[in-house]
């Protein structure tokens, strides 16, 4: 993996790409139910787009693949201007989708290098909305996180890709404060328990 990611920070667009979809197929979407793509466009006729990568599970009940993530990457030295594209490509794929199959929102990724952050985008919404990392604005390339410095921290965002397969926006915060709480109740219960040796 380590090479991966020094290829993925040095080059361009397929290096990127090369280290996310490895990150993501070993360590994210290992479960049989999840089909990984790329080059894959929004729509199944007349789209010229493609998304760098996707992640799709089958819908039992509407007998479909649907698109549980939309991925789009720049090279991993992207200007602060190829961050704002990249997000304004990320959005226009969603909006595709969207409108084409009449869903009210899906999740979202953009990258470049090694560095990442997820979204969720609603329909006819204008932007992107931030879930991991939350703060920061669109195209600010430091609000992006470091996939491999902030593991634990992409592991609980993509749990919660997996959990939520219509994303609202108005909920993002939320999650971080149930998450937040626990956190503190497990240290709580683990000073306790160790309290308790003594």
């Amino acid at each position: 993996m380590w090479t991966l990611k020094e290829e993925a920070q040095r080059h361009d667009e397929w290096a990127t790409n090369r280290f996310m979809l490895r990150y993501m197929t070993r360590h994210i979407f290992t479960e049989p139910e999840w089909i990984l793509g790329t080059e894959v466009p929004p729509k199944d006729t007349h789209s010229q787009l493609r998304m760098d990568i996707s992640v799709q599970n089958y819908n039992t009940e509407a007998r479909v693949l649907q698109f549980r993530l939309i991925g789009q990457a720049k090279k991993g030295k992207a200007s602060p201007s190829h961050i704002s594209r990249v997000e304004a490509q990320a959005h226009q794929l969603c909006q595709e989708y969207l409108v084409e199959n009449k869903l009210q929102s899906v999740w979202a990724m953009t990258y470049f290098g090694t560095k990442a952050r997820i979204w969720a985008c609603e329909r006819k919404s204008k932007y992107l909305a931030p879930f991991y990392p939350f703060e920061g604005e669109l195209g600010d390339r430091d609000a992006y996180a470091d996939i491999v410095e902030c593991e634990s921290h992409f592991t609980w965002a993509f749990q919660k890709v997996k959990e939520i397969a219509v994303p609202d926006p108005k909920t993002l915060r939320q999650l971080y404060v149930d998450a937040h709480a626990e956190v503190a109740q497990e240290y709580t219960a683990a000073n306790v328990a160790t309290s308790s040796w003594y």
